[in-house]
């Protein structure tokens, strides 16, 4: 338990470090008034849990470090959240939905793409 617990820790502070890395890197890029950054990190945090699920490799140490800390850290839906309704209060509602169903429909799409080619 406490090896998988600092495991899960381990993953964790990385993905976090990462996550905002990406978020500052992406917002010295002028003029990007979508929410990129976490658009990506959830897109490819989907793909990424997915194939990790589809190997079966999530019930390994390895895997509770990766899955669940450095994934669980590196996607953020609280971010997404907020991002949504930063752009409701902006009144750009098209925006909004679009951030909405992209997120979803590409999150979705990209979880099932990882887990067929894990599970091969």
């Amino acid at each position: 338990m406490l090896i998988s617990s600092l495991a899960v820790a381990a993953g964790g502070f990385l993905g976090a470090i990462s996550r905002y890395t990406i978020a500052i890197g992406m917002s010295r890029i002028p003029l990007l008034s979508f929410p990129w950054a976490t658009l990506i990190v959830n897109v490819a945090g989907s793909f990424l849990i997915g194939g990790l699920t589809g190997s079966l490799w999530i019930h390994s140490t390895a895997g509770l470090a990766f899955g669940t800390g450095f994934l669980g850290a590196f996607t953020t839906l609280a971010t997404f959240k907020l991002e949504v309704w930063k752009l409701i209060l902006d009144k750009q509602l098209g925006k909004a939905a679009g951030y909405v169903a992209i997120t979803y429909i590409i999150g979705v799409t990209a979880a099932y793409a990882g887990f067929r080619l894990g599970s091969q």
